[in-house]
């Protein structure tokens, strides 16, 4: 009797193990990637956690046997990834007075939801959202010997998160504002928030239904003999270790020049050619052409979206004031990727005509095909470039 009651107890404890649902998905910095090929890299606290619970769908803890039932009778999957261009979130002391973005902030009641409200119907729709974070969340002082030096404090990754923001690219020529302390608080501040931090030694993974999604970024403005090198062997280490999309930033090209460098191209091309299956680029602050190239988008520059490092919109730099929201639609059957469809929906940067007010518009009708045309025709000089583009509304 007694023996039968302990199987009886053993059963229902194993009954019990096998009815936990356990919802994991995380931004982690693989560790394999810590070889030779980076030892060029800052030696930053490598072992910052960026194990994020991240993902936007979590199974229903009450119906595992429907769920595994689903995934018998459909293994395809639809995965919509939201690119944001150049995002500063702070400013720069040398701003005019009541023209921040703090300022701007303080004057609409100290709301995070603010600057992205206008972009917030596709970013919580989508499966994840990815912007070029420039700039640090940091108390930092000491600044870097340069001209432009931005920062905000540790709170205002609230934007991000109010926004439906869950990766940052911090690959750019602004992550060392503040220098090393202002670059390991940002990393450290978004890990804090359950944001994903991708770019220079970290590479982003994150889970969505099943689906694993690797994010890798490099501040490429002028061409490091190394890179070639180095991102085919983050990229390999990505598809090693199960990623089932990689999504490449790059920091690149020169700016307010609408047209790639052969450089760009030829990086873009490689990183493709390499293994990666989407290619966003960042920095000329300026929107640039996209490819296509062996059935993968490139696009060379997203421009400025939520950008506190411009006060004033119209100077001899700062005319053009179009920007976009980037949507991929990445179809998959087993796993593998068998279509991606590309969309955008058309932003101006700022509401206000003559100064920024940090919170871009959507602009429709005539003003919304102009922007798609203008980026048909941008790509037209390149190689593999586009010949047709949907608008989202």
């Amino acid at each position: 009797m007694i023996k039968k009651k302990r199987v009886m107890k053993i059963l229902v404890l194993l009954v019990s193990i096998l009815t936990i649902n356990i919802a994991f998905a995380g931004c982690d910095k693989y560790t394999s990637v810590k070889d030779e090929l980076q030892n060029k890299q800052l030696n930053t606290n490598k072992n910052n956690s960026n194990n994020i619970n991240s993902e936007k769908n979590i199974a229903d803890k009450e119906e595992p046997a429907k769920i595994l039932e689903d995934t018998k009778e459909d293994n395809s999957n639809i995965i919509t990834i939201t690119a944001i261009g150049d995002c500063t979130l702070g400013s720069f002391p040398e701003v005019t007075e009541g023209k921040s973005f703090e300022d701007v902030l303080q004057a609409n009641n100290n709301d995070y939801g603010y600057p992205f409200k206008n972009a917030y119907n596709w970013t919580k729709s989508d499966d994840l959202t990815l912007i070029n974070f420039e700039g640090t969340l940091t108390d930092a002082t000491e600044l870097a010997n340069k001209k432009w030096r931005f920062k905000g404090p540790k709170e205002y990754t609230n934007f991000l998160t109010a926004s439906s923001i869950e990766v940052v690219n911090i690959a750019n020529n602004h992550s060392f504002d503040y220098l090393e302390e202002g670059y390991n608080d940002t990393v450290k501040n978004m890990n804090n928030a359950d944001i994903g931090v991708s770019g220079n030694e970290y590479i982003c993974t994150k889970n969505i239904n099943g689906t694993k999604i690797a994010f890798i970024g490099h501040e490429v403005i002028y061409e490091p003999q190394d890179i070639y090198d180095k991102l085919k062997h983050e990229i390999s280490t990505a598809r090693e270790e199960g990623a089932d999309i990689i999504v490449c930033s790059f920091h690149w090209g020169i700016e307010y020049n609408n047209m790639p460098t052969p450089y760009q191209q030829k990086l873009g091309h490689y990183a493709i050619d390499t293994g990666a299956d989407l290619v966003i680029g960042h920095h000329p602050h300026i929107l640039q052409g996209i490819e296509l190239y062996n059935g993968k988008y490139i696009a060379y520059s997203l421009g400025n979206f939520v950008f506190g490092g411009n006060e004033i919109l119209y100077d001899k730099k700062h005319k053009d004031v179009d920007t976009i929201l980037l949507r991929h639609e990445i179809n998959l059957q087993d796993k593998k990727i068998s279509d991606i469809q590309l969309s955008i929906v058309p932003f101006r940067l700022s509401g206000d005509k003559e100064y920024n007010n940090y919170q871009p518009i959507v602009l429709n009708g005539e003003e919304g095909i102009r922007i798609k045309d203008k980026l048909i025709n941008l790509s037209k000089d390149l190689k593999y470039g586009i010949k047709s583009l949907e608008i989202e509304n």
